[in-house]
């Protein structure tokens, strides 16, 4: 946490002493690359608050129509818990189901807390982040997906978290590979 504050507060002398150090025929090319680099990182977390906004409206609406007591903190946690992927739903759906069960006692509105989250979770897979953090970023949705499976094998939970950002950081670096390729004698025929 210390560190953190140190960090942010030091930031943008840390990156103009790291500019220095850059050679100076490359520093121009290499600042524009990390400038898309960065905003593709903005880009992605812009579009990542949105996805949870819109998710929190979704289960907030939902779970209200069903009458589960604080379904609004809920719904919050709910959708804010989706920056996780795969168990970031859990911290808003487990108390929903407890708070449903003893408010209810029947099986009957536990399901419909459950088809609440089912629906937003399709929505959100489906529809809600391949057109906002995907169009945003450029990328495939299918390469999100492969992107989540390989960073959360090969980085464990971290990789889950970060595997987004490493694919659009790895896609502006394949998109200038194939800019040189492009200027490339092979590819020309020359």
């Amino acid at each position: 946490g210390v560190v953190m504050v140190y960090l942010l507060k030091d930031f943008d002398i840390i990156i103009s002493k790291g500019k220095e150090l850059l050679p100076v025929s490359k520093k121009e090319k290499i600042s524009d690359i990390v400038s898309r680099i960065d905003e593709n990182l903005k880009a992605f977390f812009r579009g990542q608050i949105t996805v949870c906004i819109i998710l929190s409206v979704i289960y907030g609406i939902g779970l209200t129509i069903i009458g589960v007591p604080m379904s609004y903190l809920l719904a919050l946690v709910g959708g804010f818990g989706n920056i996780i992927p795969y168990i970031g739903i859990m911290p808003g759906l487990i108390p929903a189901l407890l708070l449903t069960f003893i408010q209810f006692q029947d099986i009957t509105h536990l399901l419909l807390v459950g088809l609440v989250f089912s629906i937003g979770q399709f929505l959100e897979g489906t529809v809600i982040t391949p057109k906002i953090v995907g169009t945003k970023l450029g990328l495939n949705p299918v390469a999100i997906i492969l992107a989540i499976l390989i960073c959360g094998q090969v980085l464990g939970f971290l990789g889950l978290l970060l595997a987004v950002p490493i694919a659009s950081v790895v896609k502006v670096l394949i998109d200038e590979g194939i800019i040189k390729y492009k200027g490339t004698k092979l590819f020309k025929g020359s």
